[in-house]
């Protein structure tokens, strides 16, 4: 749990002091997901269960319940829909909901597309003419005193119904194009009616075959009696049942109801592929999509964790669950999940991971499906002619004329609320497609209180290009010979001459000269002090301090840099990445009391820069192959002498949103892109993109201002 009570992850264990005990110890390549949940982690809770099984069942149920932010959840779930059939009414109807519960009725689902089970029904109605409104209506056949009586011929039937809930005027159009039988108005008895209804049933149970036997005996009888007119009508149902049936021509050989899963993990995104086998033919196909909440923040997510989410969550809202599942791969605690789905499913039910033959072919097919799902999802950017990303990526090099297919661009925005709570976005787009796990946002220091979106742009570009600069010329480490030299200058300063230490000293040399010093002292595992920053009044307004303190971090690379800044520096160092400490370490109390005898303050300022685990910020240091900021000439020419002075040449554009025009540095006219074309489509997708993260992180930093 975080600070403020609010539940960040639900898991299990066997033994729960090992597992916990296993995220908090130090590890290689930790994934970000883990590193940010331990970071925001101040509380644990737990619960004693007798059993993995009831283990299982309360982390389902806790999930559902909180949906925490760092747990793998199925996106958007609330739009997953059910058909349901009331199979317990007289007259059962067919419908769409998002709720399955106990009232007797039939249930098919989960599926993801209710457009495509609304599109299933409109073909089954022109087969079977059932009804699909909400009247209730009761069979009254043996009552003594008719209710609802109709003639036949006068737009009624002989049998008595009682219709409440009368929602509609009936009988409605449907029955007199003949799309309804009219139950409404006594045409049928319930027997004769579930005859419709029956097949239905069975098409969605995937005994297809039935049906299509049924139809053809039909035809062949109005054929033999010369009813043609019914033998042609009975044909065209034949032909729209092939048409519903066209996704099941794919079979399984062994008959045996299954379900196979395809995977395929693409911009930090899971996206799943679903195939239904029933009576070894296939059923139904759907896709899903699982993330983290908090995944664009840095996570990746792994293929057997995004396996076990799914399973764990699709099967608990499932109503048929198979004997057989296949995956792509293994995953932890697969066992327990199959005894919960038995228990479920009052059948055994075994999972199983092809290495070979058609059941292989089935995984790859499944994955094949999950990896178009994930291209159709990620580039609904594209123009009407269908031009692809990489058609577009070639386009944009030929049209800005860059020396490289930008296969990874970088989007830049900024956020305020008339000035309050300003911050900086940064997203990218990589071979056309966002990468989410790169994606970083900025919280700014030097701009707050007052609108200035080019010095907001500069902080944001200079923070994160200074993980690309090169090594200034002239910075090295301090030598044994120097320390008397440089002890001076720090007295002079009145700055930290405490345990000089050759190693733990950059300086940087013009001329023979030192103009620019900093040291870092140990204070803890894995924790420094930036002591001592000075810079010659002749050489500063150069950037030097800010290239000290970078060569400073590039040397650290991990664990925690502290600064205690006087108060003319608080913001400069916030500008870095710095953050305020919100109460003073212990190990800082005796400078901060010096502090604040010294410079009469009531409250010193601790500052600190947490570096990334593991590996380091990949993102920020892979270079990309074009830049592009939200604005015009005025953003670009910011972004172009923040490059400058990073001594960096990457090509550079804006794109300003009143007329959509793209602007780029040197030059006094904009291009004008057909607003069609496939290239304005990326460019604007990415700027899109970076306000609306931008805006997500600006009104989170609002909010928890206006909260404390």
């Amino acid at each position: 749990m975080d600070d403020k009570g609010g539940v960040l992850y639900v898991g299990k264990a066997i033994d729960l002091k090992k597992r916990v005990s296993s995220y908090f110890r130090k590890q290689k390549n930790q994934p970000m997901r883990l590193q940010k949940l331990i970071e925001k982690t101040v509380n644990i809770e737990y619960t004693v269960v007798d059993s993995e099984l009831e283990a299982l069942i309360l982390e389902t149920n806790l999930i559902k319940s909180y949906r925490p932010r760092y747990n793998i959840l199925m996106k958007d779930d609330k739009n997953y829909v059910y058909l349901k059939i009331t199979t317990n009414e007289d007259y059962p109807r067919i419908t769409v909901t998002r709720q399955v519960e106990r009232d007797g009725a039939r249930y098919f689902g989960p599926k993801a597309s209710a457009g495509e089970l609304y599109r299933t029904l409109k073909w089954l109605k022109k087969v079977f003419p059932y009804r699909h409104c909400g009247l209730d209506i009761r069979f009254k056949g043996d009552s003594t005193e008719p209710l609802r009586t109709g003639q036949p011929g006068e737009g009624g039937g002989p049998f008595k119904v009682l219709v409440t809930h009368k929602v509609l005027k009936y009988p409605c159009i449907d029955y007199h194009i003949k799309r309804c039988v009219g139950p409404c108005i006594g045409t049928v008895t319930p027997e004769q009616y579930k005859k419709f209804i029956l097949p239905i049933v069975h098409f969605f149970e995937g005994k297809t075959d039935e049906i299509v036997k049924d139809l053809k005996e039909k035809m062949q009888q109005a054929a033999f009696g010369k009813q043609f007119e019914k033998a042609a009508r009975i044909r065209d149902q034949l032909l729209e049942m092939e048409h519903l049936m066209a996704p099941q021509r794919v079979s399984s050989p062994d008959g045996i109801d299954k379900d196979v899963i395809g995977l395929v993990t693409e911009g930090g995104m899971g996206y799943v592929s679903h195939f239904m086998f029933r009576a070894g033919k296939l059923k139904s196909q759907e896709n899903f999509i699982l993330n983290a909440v908090h995944l664009e923040s840095g996570a990746e997510l792994e293929d057997a964790e995004i396996l076990y989410a799914f399973v764990q969550q699709y099967y608990e809202k499932a109503t048929d669950i198979p004997r057989e599942v296949l995956l792509p791969e293994p995953f932890p605690q697969a066992k327990t999940i199959e005894e919960w789905l038995t228990t479920l499913a009052n059948h055994p039910v075994k999972f199983f991971h092809p290495k070979q033959g058609k059941s292989k072919a089935l995984i790859q097919l499944a994955n094949d499906n999950a990896h178009s799902f994930a291209k159709k999802t990620q580039v609904s950017w594209q123009n009407k002619e269908g031009k692809g990303v990489e058609d577009a990526l070639k386009g944009l090099q030929k049209i800005l004329k860059l020396p490289k297919l930008p296969q990874r661009i970088e989007g830049y925005d900024i956020s305020h609320l008339g000035g309050q709570d300003t911050v900086g976005s940064m997203v990218v787009v990589e071979k056309g497609l966002p990468k989410k796990a790169d994606y970083r946002h900025f919280k700014l220091r030097t701009v707050q209180e007052r609108i200035d979106d080019y010095a907001a742009m500069n902080e944001v570009l200079q923070r994160r290009l200074r993980y690309l600069e090169p090594i200034l010329s002239g910075m090295r480490k301090a030598k044994k010979k120097e320390i008397p030299q440089i002890e001076k200058i720090l007295t002079r300063e009145k700055l930290d001459t405490d345990d000089l230490i050759p190693h733990k000293i950059l300086i940087i040399e013009k001329r023979k000269k030192i103009v620019g010093i900093v040291r870092t002292k140990p204070i803890e595992k894995d924790a420094n002090e930036l002591a001592s920053l000075w810079v010659d009044p002749s050489c500063r307004g150069e950037g030097l301090a800010r290239e000290l303190v970078y060569a400073v971090m590039a040397k650290q690379r991990k664990g925690k840099l502290y600064v205690l800044p006087c108060q003319t520096l608080i913001d400069w160092y916030g500008s870095l990445g710095f953050h305020d400490v919100k109460e003073i370490p212990k190990f800082f109390e005796d400078k901060a009391t010096r502090c604040v005898n010294a410079c009469l303050i009531e409250k010193p300022v601790v500052m600190v820069y947490r570096f990334p685990k593991g590996e380091g910020d990949t993102s920020l240091t892979r270079k990309p192959h074009l830049i592009m900021v939200d604005g015009g000439k005025g953003q670009v020419s910011v972004a172009a002498a923040t490059l400058k002075k990073a001594k960096l040449s990457i090509p550079l554009i804006g794109l300003a949103k009143k007329e959509e025009a793209i602007f780029m540095p040197g030059q006094s006219k904009p291009l004008i892109l057909p607003k069609e074309s496939a290239e304005l489509q990326l460019l604007q997708r990415l700027r899109d993109e970076a306000h609306r993260f931008a805006l997500k992180y600006q009104q989170g930093l609002r909010g928890e201002r206006l909260k404390s």
